[in-house]
């Protein structure tokens, strides 16, 4: 099963688009692997004033990875994100509330049960994982930035 957590007070579900996105690190911890994201992509309209709306990026964003398999050397997956692929493997679409969508995941969220992830970046290095579980934890310190993108 699969969520988005609902808000707490003053904070919000953001919506992260994984290509685009950029890799600050990947480690593992045990059994589990952690993501952390120098800039989680957020996608918008910008053409909205308002900067919530208007996409951006969050700082600080740590995805973890429950009971993992995976492929790749984990020093050298930093950058952008160029290709995704994010899949909940027994999600029921009545219970959904993760994204229908392959490259993207929301913070905060959490899961258990099998999920895949495939990461290609930038630089041309892969990370296939499987795992049993995810949290996806946004820290208090995280900060946005809106794009400024024309």
């Amino acid at each position: 099963m699969s969520m988005c957590l609902p808000p707490e007070p003053r904070s919000m579900i953001w919506l992260i688009d994984l290509q685009g996105s950029e890799l600050a690190s990947v480690q593992a911890d045990g059994t589990d692997l952690i993501v952390i994201f120098s800039a989680a992509k957020v996608s918008g309209d910008r053409r909205q004033l308002d900067p919530l709306i208007g996409g951006g990026h969050l700082r600080g964003v740590h995805w973890r990875l429950h009971q993992a398999r995976w492929t790749g050397d984990l020093s050298s997956l930093i950058g952008r994100i160029d290709e995704a692929d994010w899949r909940i493997e027994a999600q029921a679409p009545a219970q959904a509330r993760q994204p229908r969508q392959a490259d993207q995941v929301c913070a905060p969220s959490q899961g258990s049960g099998p999920v895949h992830l495939r990461l290609h970046t930038a630089m041309g290095d892969t990370l296939v994982v499987d795992a049993q579980g995810w949290f996806v934890a946004r820290p208090p310190d995280a900060a946005f930035s809106p794009s400024l993108a024309c």
